[in-house]
């Protein structure tokens, strides 16, 4: 009854109110003569060109030299450098926006039923760091990587060349692995660090 009275005693709308233009409404006829005005442009169509050609050089010129196993599963938005030094075995699945960069003469090795969540940079060089010349003029330290069977990286993971990831390992999602990583071992942190061991036997049973 109380809601009812304060309905009926309000004052009524302003007359021409109704007609009125909601500022969000202003915005949105704003976007779309922003949309009109750029998205017929010599500029919107050069963007576009550049586009293109980034992910033909990133993926459609790379992903043929990759050696794939059986029934991997890549996203069309992972890139690649070097492609013809990464193998990825059988099972394995790599997520939308992954970098995965070898080295000219660095392999990026992925073993077979291996979980990369998006977002993971795999890369197997890596800038010198002499103070006497500039870090982009200097030679690139290579160092292969080596992921076994069975593991997973969690989203937005990093891994740095020369690491070797042990099979069954777990890696949680924002970490930096600097360092190899023991089979069946849970890791994180930056730089990544062990936080507990999948092995049956930590968990009171018997070990296989």
């Amino acid at each position: 009854m109380e809601h009812e009275k304060l309905l009926v005693s309000s004052s009524p709308l302003p007359k021409g109110s109704e007609k009125a233009t909601l500022p969000y409404e202003r915005g949105r006829w704003r976007k779309i003569w922003e949309v009109l005005r750029w998205g017929f442009s010599f500029t919107a169509l050069r963007c576009l060109i550049r586009l293109w050609a980034h992910y033909v050089h990133e993926h459609i010129a790379q992903i043929g030299q990759v050696q794939k196993g059986k029934k991997v599963r890549i996203h069309p938005t992972v890139s690649f450098r070097n492609a013809k030094n990464i193998v990825i075995g059988d099972c394995s699945s790599i997520e939308r926006g992954c970098c995965l960069w070898a080295g000219p003469n660095a392999r990026i090795i992925i073993g077979r039923y291996v979980l990369i969540g998006p977002g993971v940079k795999i890369h197997a060089t890596n800038h010198g760091t002499n103070p006497n010349s500039l870090i982009r003029f200097q030679p690139l330290r290579e160092e292969d990587i080596v992921i076994e069977d069975d593991v997973w990286l969690g989203a937005n993971v990093v891994v740095t060349a020369g690491v070797r990831i042990g099979r069954g390992a777990i890696v949680a999602a924002g970490a930096v692995v600097t360092k190899d990583v023991p089979p069946y071992t849970i890791v994180g942190g930056i730089p990544a660090r062990p936080l507990k061991s999948r092995l049956p036997q930590d968990e009171g049973g018997k070990q296989e």
